[in-house]
C-alpha cells in the first residue's frame, strides 16, 4: 500500500482523464450540469489536499468513481432542493459501473465517432478527416481542397455540432472545464 497520488504532474494527469466522465456520471443523477461540474471539482480540491494521507488499494478507475459518487451524496444532503432519499436510492452499484466504463471506453466513443461521420456528406467528412486525423489546419484544407476558409470553418462547426448531438444522444456531454 502507498500513496497513490506522489506528484502534481500525476495528479494533473488523472485530473485530465476522469474529470469529464465524472462530471457526465455525476450529471446522470442530478441533472444540473453546473452541480455536477462543482462537484467534482471540489471533489478534486479533497483529493490533493488529503493526498499524503491517501492510501491506495485498488483500481484507479474504481476509487475516483467511488469518490465521485461520496462527494455527491454529501452534496446532496447539504443542499436541501435536492430530495437525498430519492437522490442515494437512485446511486445503483450496478448503474455505476455500466457509467464508468461507458465513460472511459475508448471504442464506444470511437463507434459514436464512426457513426456521426456516415451522416455527413462525402465533403464534410474529408475534411472533418483531414482536420482532426490529419491534422491539416483550415487553411490547408481550403487550399488542398480549392475551397474558401470560410466553407471549411463551416463544415468543421457543422461536424462538431452532429458530433455533439451523438454523444449527447448516448448520453455522453462533453464538458468544458
Amino acid at each position: 500500500m502507498e500513496n497513490f497520488i506522489k506528484t502534481e504532474n500525476e495528479f494533473e494527469v488523472y485530473y485530465r482523464l476522469y474529470f469529464n466522465p465524472l462530471i457526465n456520471f455525476i450529471n446522470s443523477y442530478i441533472t444540473s450540469r453546473e452541480d455536477s461540474k462543482e462537484i467534482v471539482q471540489n471533489m478534486f480540491e479533497k483529493i490533493w489536499e488529503n493526498r499524503n494521507s491517501i492510501v491506495f488499494r485498488g483500481e484507479m478507475k474504481g476509487y475516483f468513481f467511488q469518490a465521485a459518487k461520496n462527494a455527491m451524496i454529501d452534496f446532496i444532503r447539504q443542499n436541501k432542493k435536492y430530495r437525498i432519499q430519492d437522490s442515494i436510492n437512485m446511486v445503483d452499484e450496478n448503474k455505476i459501473k455500466n457509467i464508468e466504463d461507458s465513460f472511459l471506453d475508448p471504442y464506444i466513443i470511437r463507434q459514436i465517432i464512426n457513426k456521426s461521420l456516415h451522416k455527413l456528406k462525402p465533403a464534410t467528412r474529408e475534411i472533418f478527416q483531414l482536420h482532426f486525423f490529419e491534422g491539416l489546419t483550415q487553411e490547408e484544407i481550403a487550399s488542398h481542397l480549392k475551397v474558401s476558409k470560410r466553407k471549411v470553418e463551416y463544415q468543421v462547426a457543422l461536424y462538431l455540432e452532429t458530433l455533439r448531438k451523438e454523444l449527447k444522444n448516448n448520453h455522453i456531454h462533453i464538458y468544458d472545464h
